[in-house]
Order: structure tokens, then C-alpha cells, then sequence
């Protein structure tokens, strides 16, 4: 017992010790789910962020961590290191306003204005949510959108039979779903900073997996996902036994997670829901009947504008299998089109190319339902990002570069298509990553943000704000 005192008395030396050397010499622990010593700036960088890809190619990345509330712009200085603290607005270096610049780009005075918003989604933790959502709500104020949309996830418990529900582990640091009070909170946030929000949901594949082993083996668990909800799809104008048995059951429990949501958007106000997104296999023609009864059920607690989000290709549209569209308030395409297979089209060929898209797509669903639609448009800033091809961006991805330019051309080059265009209501961006500013440095060297669909912080975001209406 005397010597376990002994240590225990030697450890609280040891850290008063160390308290008093970091407060002589001002040195600073890493941000983390612990309070920062008064001495410490809460928006210091890390030296490693400091070199990230895009500084080693001549563009340097400047800001601050902004994890204050204020809503002034940050003052940066000329070091390319960025020095404000309490700000949440991050100012464009001089050379991302230098690459969406120049022949091509058109200026901010001579573009016909559209309403913009921005997703985020993963609710990585509680610190996360604490900590980070009211910074996010106005750093997407400060880039003149006027949607906030958070895409909420539940789960796959089960697939054959189909069990879903919420994460269970609702601790510090763990992924999951909204709770209502978070909800809450989102939505009167949102709205006090003068944005409408909208509530979308989804279903993630994770939780049915159990424990993360490899993001190598959780993709494949994804493709086995996917390749059993084809199969159940499949074939649906004569379903089998097991289909119709199988279709019950899921709607059994889809109906139960889209209502929970519901009810939190009547109950504090949303200004839309979206009843899914990308659901693979369940839309179909053979579960129309379903699907309307759903939205049934939804119009009797919601009184909000209803939506689905549909993923479309060049030649594909999740909408050509969709017998409920008429009963959609809102029709979201979401674009994961190849604008082109060029590693650095010029905006004006991939202006040529979304009008196609937009021809072929957003107009013929205008034309057939007389309502407007909402692209959601998930442009990476990677490598050939106008091929749209998706990799996993919590995950490392050495092989994929980062190219902020092609994301803001893709960007410059959608809204100069859309300028003449009756059909689209809205750009909604996929996503906004509700991280610290400094997302590069929060994420690390395990995840690839940066190459990512986020446009915070990047050139994409200052061409989205020059294009964006600042209200209604």
C-alpha cells in the first residue's frame, strides 16, 4: 500500500511538473476532448498540417482552426499559417482567388444569382456536435447559403430479415444518429442564423457488419449489401414469396425510422424532410403501393414539404423507378454524373456537358411533374474529379491527389449551365464537413478530406458564394 502511494505521489509530481514547464515555456498539448490551458490559443496548427499536399504544390492553405462563435472574418498574415482565434469565418487566401480567376470565370457582378445550401452529415461524437455545429451553421452563412441540410443516418442491424435502428453507442466518441434534442437544437440554430434546414435520412451498412475491422473489408461487406438488396429488388412486377415477405418487413422498419424523423421535423420546425436517399433495392415499381403509404403516414405527422433524393448517372436515374415521384413535394437528383473523363477539362467543356445532363434529367422530370428540382452535387477535389469516382474519404486514399481547381471549375461550370435553365430550384453541395476549419489537420493522416466532396474552406466555396442568392 506504501508503495503504490509512493507512485501515485511521484505521478501527481511528475504532472505538476510538467504543467509548470509547458506553462514557462507556453507549449501546448494537441486539440482534443480536453480543455485547452489559458495560455493557448484554441486555434493553433499543427506543423504537420502546415505541409499538407496542396502547400507542397505552391498553394498554401492559411485560415485557423475557428472554433469560436464569432462571425467576423479571420485575419490571416502573411506567413500562409493563419493566426485568428474566435472566429468562425474562413478567409480565401490570395491564391485560391487567383485559380477561379480570370477566362472562364465569370465575374461576380454578371451571374444570374440561385438559391445554394450545404449537407453535413456524420455525427462523429457529442464533442463533435458540442463543439462544432454552431461554427459550421456560420461558416455556410458566411458563403451566402441559405439551406442547411443534415443527412441523418440510421442503421442495418440486420439484412435477411431487415432490421433497422440507431446506433446504440451514444458515448463521448462514438458515430451514430441524431438524438431529437440534437435535432432540436440543430433546427433553431439553423434558423436563428437565418438559414431554412432541411432534414434528410439515409441508411448506413455499418452497424450490421459489428466491430470495424478494415475499410477493405467493410467495402466488400458494403458490395455483399448492395448485391442482396438487387436480388430482393429484382424482378418485383412478379414478386416471389420471399420478396413480398422480405419488402413487408422492410417497410416495417423503414416506416418506423422515417416517422421518428418526422416527428422531429413537425415538432421544431424544419423547413423540409427527406424521406431517403439513395435506397437501393427498396425503389422500385414493385413497392409503389408501399412507398405511397409511407408518405401517407409522413403527411400525418409532417405538414412540411416532403422529398427524396434519388442517385442518378449519365444513364441512370434512381427516378425512372420511382412510382411515387407524384407524390414528392421535391425531386433531389443526386448527381454522381461523369462530366468528363479529362484529368483538367476547361470550364466551358464541362459546361457543354452539365447542360446535357441537366437536358436530360433535370428537365425531364420538370417537364413531367411541373416541379422544380434540387441537385445535390457531391464534386470531389481529387484527381480526374469530373469522372466522379467515389472513394471513401474517412479513409486513407494514397493513391488519389488532390486537385482543389477541378472541383471549383466543376462548380463555375454547373451554375453558368444552369443560368438560362427553368428546371432546377436549387444546388444543395454533398457535403460541408462540420469539422474545425483546419479540417486537413483535424482529420490527419488517416482520412482524406481534402480530396474530398466537402467545398469548406476550398476554392469551390467562394465560386458557390458568388453564384448564391443571399435570401429569398
Amino acid at each position: 500500500m506504501k508503495k503504490l502511494l509512493k507512485l501515485l505521489g511521484m505521478f501527481i509530481l511528475f504532472i505538476i511538473a510538467a504543467v509548470i514547464v509547458m506553462w514557462i515555456f507556453k507549449i501546448c498539448p494537441p486539440q482534443g476532448p480536453w480543455p485547452m490551458p489559458p495560455w493557448c490559443d484554441n486555434s493553433q496548427t499543427s506543423e504537420a498540417y502546415q505541409q499538407s499536399d496542396t502547400a507542397k504544390a505552391g498553394i498554401t492553405q492559411q485560415g485557423s482552426a475557428n472554433q469560436g462563435t464569432g462571425g467576423q472574418q479571420s485575419k490571416t498574415d502573411t506567413t500562409g499559417k493563419g493566426t485568428a482565434a474566435g472566429d468562425t469565418v474562413w478567409q480565401q487566401p490570395q491564391e485560391y482567388l487567383n485559380m477561379i480567376s480570370g477566362p472562364g470565370w465569370l465575374p461576380a457582378d454578371s451571374v444570374t444569382k440561385i438559391t445554394t445550401g450545404h449537407t453535413f452529415m456524420d455525427l462523429n461524437n457529442t464533442f463533435l456536435f458540442k463543439n462544432r455545429f454552431a461554427p459550421t451553421i456560420k461558416s455556410m452563412k458566411s458563403n451566402n447559403a441559405q439551406w442547411a441540410v443534415f443527412d441523418n443516418y440510421n442503421s442495418y442491424h440486420s439484412l435477411n430479415p431487415p432490421v433497422i435502428g440507431t446506433y446504440t453507442d451514444t458515448s463521448e466518441h462514438s458515430f451514430r444518429h441524431a438524438t431529437d434534442a440534437e435535432l432540436k437544437t440543430m433546427i433553431e440554430t439553423t434558423h436563428q442564423n437565418g438559414l431554412k434546414f432541411a432534414l434528410m435520412t439515409e441508411l448506413s451498412f455499418d452497424v450490421a457488419q459489428g466491430k470495424f475491422t478494415t475499410w477493405e473489408e467493410n467495402e466488400k461487406f458494403w458490395k455483399d449489401s448492395q448485391a442482396l438488396l438487387d436480388k430482393m429488388g429484382s424482378g418485383l412486377d412478379k414478386p416471389t414469396s420471399e420478396q413480398t415477405a422480405y419488402w413487408d418487413k422492410w417497410f416495417a422498419e423503414y416506416t418506423k425510422f422515417i416517422m421518428s424523423n418526422a416527428s422531429a421535423a413537425q415538432k421544431y420546425g424544419a423547413d423540409m424532410l427527406v424521406i431517403g436517399k439513395q435506397i437501393d433495392g427498396a425503389v422500385r415499381m414493385g413497392n409503389t403501393q408501399r412507398w405511397k403509404k409511407l408518405i401517407q403516414e409522413v403527411r400525418s405527422v409532417y405538414q412540411g414539404p416532403i422529398g427524396y433524393a434519388g442517385f442518378t448517372n449519365n444513364d441512370y436515374t434512381q427516378f425512372q423507378e420511382c412510382g411515387f415521384i407524384s407524390d414528392l413535394d421535391s425531386i433531389i437528383i443526386y448527381m454522381y454524373n461523369a462530366v468528363s473523363q479529362k484529368e483538367n477539362p476547361s470550364i466551358a467543356e464541362l459546361k457543354d456537358s452539365f447542360e446535357r445532363i441537366i437536358d436530360k434529367q433535370a428537365d425531364y422530370y420538370y417537364e413531367q411533374t411541373g416541379k422544380k428540382v434540387i441537385l445535390l452535387t457531391p464534386f470531389q477535389s481529387r484527381d480526374y474529379g469530373a469522372k466522379q469516382v467515389w472513394f471513401e474519404p474517412a479513409a486513407p486514399a494514397p493513391g488519389v491527389k488532390q486537385d482543389l481547381l477541378i472541383q471549383a471549375k466543376m462548380y463555375e461550370a454547373l451554375f453558368q449551365a444552369l443560368s438560362d435553365e427553368k428546371s432546377v430550384e436549387m444546388v444543395w453541395t454533398w457535403g460541408y464537413w462540420w469539422l474545425e476549419n483546419d479540417f486537413n489537420r483535424e482529420q490527419g493522416s488517416q482520412a482524406s478530406s481534402e480530396k474530398s466532396s466537402t467545398v469548406r474552406n476550398k476554392p469551390a466555396a467562394e465560386v458557390i458564394k458568388k453564384w448564391s442568392k443571399t435570401s429569398d
